[in-house]
Order: structure tokens, then C-alpha cells, then sequence
């Protein structure tokens, strides 16, 4: 985050978001660090494409069953966006792509 704002000559109250290299989050330690620098936004959880799941708050708890990097614990940030990635394998073929949902 400091090496962004330093080498790029962004002022770091442009940075509102973050995704955690190669989707690898551990125990969802990377929130708390998020909340404290004032994110607004995470996209870093990577949900199964057989259910979609719409952009979210992190102020409640939320259903885990589909995501496939969450730990178990009920982590709660208030005021913090989850915009989730889902894995997307093309018919006919092993390729994998992660994508957001939109529509």
C-alpha cells in the first residue's frame, strides 16, 4: 500500500479498494487491516459460479457455503463492500477465469 502511494504518486485517500494478491486471504486478518487504512470495498472472496453473489456489506455476517477462500469466522466491518469474484470455467474446456457480476 505504501510502495502504491510512493512509486505511483497517488495520494492514498484515492485508494478506496483492494484485492489480496492471487485471492489468497488468510483468516480474513486482511479486513481489519482494510477497515483501519478506511477502505470502502474488498475483492478478494471468490465465490462459486453455480450461485451468484450480488456485491454485499460486510456489516452483517453472510452466508460462506459458496465462497471458497472464507474462513469460518463471522467477521464483521462495518461499512465495508464485498464485490465478489466467481470462478467461471468455459464450457467444452479447463479454462478457468474469475470474473465480477454485474448486470
Amino acid at each position: 500500500y505504501v510502495n502504491i502511494v510512493e512509486n505511483a504518486q497517488i495520494h492514498q485517500s484515492h485508494i478506496k479498494g483492494f484485492r489480496a494478491p492471487h485471492l489468497q486471504i488468510e483468516q480474513n486478518k486482511h479486513l481489519e487491516f482494510l477497515q483501519q487504512l478506511h477502505f470502502h470495498y474488498d475483492s478478494s472472496m471468490l465465490f462459486k459460479s453455480s450461485n451468484l453473489i450480488w456485491p454485499f456489506s460486510l456489516n452483517y455476517p453472510f452466508n460462506k457455503t459458496d465462497c471458497i477462500n472464507c474462513d469460518e469466522s463471522d467477521t464483521t466491518i462495518e461499512a465495508l463492500w464485498q464485490f465478489p469474484m466467481h470462478e467461471w470455467v468455459f464450457p467444452n474446456s479447463n479454462s478457468l477465469i474469475l470474473c465480477f457480476v454485474f448486470k
